[in-house]
């Protein structure tokens, strides 16, 4: 569910950028002279991203705590003594994940690269639409423009990959620390 989640918040941020930069396209000399290019650059790269990062952060959260509170139920059902024997294992698990934050961190990296070249992009572009315009390029620069909105989208759907690792990892170390846990007290129990 995160995943398709993750993959629809990032398509749906990609068609919002295809759609306003098609219509910057259209757009007459007029609104290029009185529009600042610094203004509608961030419209189109920081407005669709935190769109699409507030739709994952949602459902995340949500789903973070509805599970949280089941996990709580169930284990105070069992015992409320091996729930609070696993309030320790949340250090444990802490040095377990750095390894999956370092891998988010790299493809964050790629996804930065690939964000500037886009800056960049639209950034000459809109400078030069006159330019553009007049040469008849608006088909080749939608296609640029494109490729580029496509790698973006790619890695950061990778990072959103790696974000989705994140919380069925965190289940399978407590789950094993939670089994451990009933073993040992069932073997002290049959003592």
């Amino acid at each position: 569910a995160s995943l398709l989640v993750a993959y629809q918040a990032q398509h749906f941020a990609k068609g919002l950028r295809g759609l306003i930069f098609s219509r910057y396209l259209r757009f007459g000399k007029l609104y290029f002279d009185q529009t600042n290019a610094g203004h509608l650059h961030g419209i189109l790269m920081n407005f669709t991203n935190a769109i699409a990062y507030a739709l994952f952060g949602t459902h995340q959260f949500f789903t973070w705590v509805c599970t949280l509170l089941a996990y709580l139920v169930l284990m105070f059902s069992i015992s409320w003594k091996l729930t609070c024997a696993l309030v320790c294992v949340f250090p444990a698990l802490h040095y377990s994940l750095r390894w999956l934050i370092k891998k988010i961190e790299i493809s964050s990296k790629f996804s930065a690269d690939a964000q500037a070249e886009m800056s960049r992009k639209i950034s000459n572009i809109l400078s030069c639409i006159l330019l553009v315009k007049s040469c008849t390029q608006e088909d080749r620069e939608q296609r640029r423009f494109a490729s580029i909105n496509d790698s973006i989208q790619r890695f950061d759907f990778s990072i959103a990959k790696k974000n989705c690792l994140v919380g069925p990892l965190q289940e399978m170390l407590i789950l094993g620390m939670l089994l451990t846990l009933i073993a040992a007290v069932s073997l002290i129990a049959v003592k």
